[in-house]
Order: structure tokens, then sequence, then C-alpha cells
């Protein structure tokens, strides 16, 4: 699987394997709440994480011919000053690296990115740390396991870095 498009069975290989790391990544990560399979036959799944200013968010992944393309809904279209919003924006997509933002339906700020889908055949590990949520608390839990499939104390939230090591 080089730069050519994947073919059917290289990308239902690729689907099969997302669906399982996908399954393993809810059981072991606390902060998802759900992880659906798009009905329509897409390659796509709906990932609601849950939310700190909002009850939850969601994730959305779409397997193309060549990329992992994901998205997820940031802000509303702005009421006061869009201009200076769009352009706070632009800004900050020279500081990101593999995502960016991008004004979609209803002139609302998405977070979107479209790695190619060698990227998800590569072997990837997760490294999770702990910290509690109140600046008052104690220092970060060492009890708890990053893949415990228990949920942590209610005051500790848990953190998780995908490391890509490329094959």
């Amino acid at each position: 699987m080089g730069d050519a498009p994947a073919s059917r069975d290289d990308l239902d290989e690729l689907a099969t394997r997302i669906s399982g790391w996908l399954d393993e990544l809810q059981v072991d990560n606390p902060l998802i709440e759900a992880v659906d399979r798009d009905e329509t036959g897409e390659r796509r799944w709906f990932v609601r994480l849950e939310g700190e200013e909002r009850d939850h968010t969601t994730v959305w992944l779409h397997l193309r011919q060549r990329t992992l393309h994901h998205e997820s809904y940031v802000l509303p279209a702005p009421v006061d000053d869009p201009a200076a919003f769009y352009e706070n924006l632009l800004r900050r997509n020279v500081r990101l690296r593999g995502v960016a933002f991008a004004i979609g339906e209803e002139d609302a700020a998405y977070l979107v990115g479209t790695p190619g889908w060698t990227a998800t055949t590569s072997t990837a590990s997760w490294r999770c740390t702990t910290r509690r949520s109140s600046a008052a608390s104690a220092p970060p839990s060492a009890s708890a396991s990053p893949r415990s499939s228990a949920a942590p104390p209610a005051d500790v939230r848990r953190d998780c870095i995908k490391v890509h090591e490329m094959t």
C-alpha cells in the first residue's frame, strides 16, 4: 500500500483494524462514551467523548481511498466580529500539526485532519497519564493504570497521547 489508491480489500482490512482499535479504546478509556459505525456502507465511525464545557463531543472518522479523515465540531459561527474570529482561527492553524481549523456547516468552526491511510498501518501505542481535575487536589494518582478498564475516581482525568512508530 504505497501512494496508489487503496483497493477495496485493503480498505476492508483497514476498516477492520480501525473498528478493533476503537473497540479496544472504548474499553480502555473512560472518556469514550460510545463508538458507532455508519450503517450506510461508508467506512465511517462516530466516537462520542465526554466533554468538559459541553456534555460530550463527537469525532467523525472517515476512511477514504487514500486518507483517514477526521473532524470534530468546535464552536458555532460567531455573532460578534466574525472577521476577527476567523482571523484568529487562521493564525492558530500555523501552530497546529496534523489538524487545522476549518469553517463548516452554518459557518461553524471544526477541527479537521486528513493523514494518509499509511498512518493507519503503522504500529502505535498509547501513553496515558492521569491528573486531578482540581488544581487544589493532591498530586496525580499513580494507582490509575492506563490499561485499566475500571473508571478512575471522579476527580481524576485521564489523557492519552498516541505515539506512532512507523513501520
